[in-house]
């Protein structure tokens, strides 16, 4: 479901985004994660889904040169989230903190720092990332 809910979210607000009085000003940003551009053990069907994202966001971007309208992959690390904890499960991991040595921050991410990041994205500056994966990985090295 994770890119097949990118893919539906691009089609129904690209043409949206480009009908509008300014697709200059047009942002379309999705999140992938660190598996989208490596392998981490045990999460091949993610680790997939997150590669799909971002070669769709890459695309897209192509799609929308001349038009000012801009996509991003953003793509957070080990994020303190529900989601997390399920992967530290799967781990056989009792606790989410034992992620943060993977991280040059020696640290987990709080979601609100990925906001913020996805909301420079958003903004007319954060236009000059389009086609890229833009990182909030905390300098993840799996």
């Amino acid at each position: 479901m994770d890119v097949m809910g990118v893919w539906n979210t691009a089609a129904v607000t690209v043409p949206r985004m480009l009908a509008g009085p300014d697709p200059a000003g047009c942002r379309f940003v999705a999140v992938a994660s660190a598996a989208g551009t490596r392998g981490l053990f045990h999460l091949s069907g993610y680790g997939m889904a997150k590669h799909a994202v971002v070669g769709l966001v890459r695309c897209l971007a192509a799609d929308l040169v001349g038009t000012g309208a801009t996509a991003v992959a953003v793509s957070p690390g080990s994020t303190r989230t529900s989601m997390l904890s399920a992967t530290a499960a799967l781990y056989g991991l009792d606790d989410v903190e034992s992620f943060a040595p993977s991280q040059l921050t020696e640290r987990l991410i709080d979601p609100a720092e990925v906001a913020e990041l996805i909301a420079f994205c958003c903004s007319r500056a954060g236009g000059v990332a389009t086609g890229t994966v833009v990182s909030a990985e905390g300098g993840f090295r799996g």
